[in-house]
């Protein structure tokens, strides 16, 4: 493998593993207890919304997640199609 084909295959397998990762992250319904200390009620949160400090579970972050995990895989599988047809 040359560089650059080398350096492709790890940034599409970066990306595709942050796309399954967002995936599993917006299927897990974990649930939180609440926290008196930070004000967070009680609830199943996403990765993402423990990142941005939201008090109480929101619906659009599991959507939002859905959405980005889909365009990247897609957009990913399209870009190997490509790739392994151009060479």
């Amino acid at each position: 493998m040359k560089g650059s084909a080398l350096l492709k295959f790890l940034a599409l397998t970066v990306l595709l593993l942050l796309a399954v990762s967002l995936l599993m992250d917006a299927l897990a319904f974990a649930l939180y207890p609440a926290d008196p200390a930070t004000g967070r009620a009680r609830g199943c949160y996403t990765t993402l919304e423990l990142l941005l400090g939201v008090k109480r579970p929101t619906e659009w972050a599991r959507l939002t997640q859905f959405a980005v995990a889909g365009g990247i895989a897609v957009s990913c599988v399209v870009l190997m199609i490509r790739w392994w047809r151009s060479r």
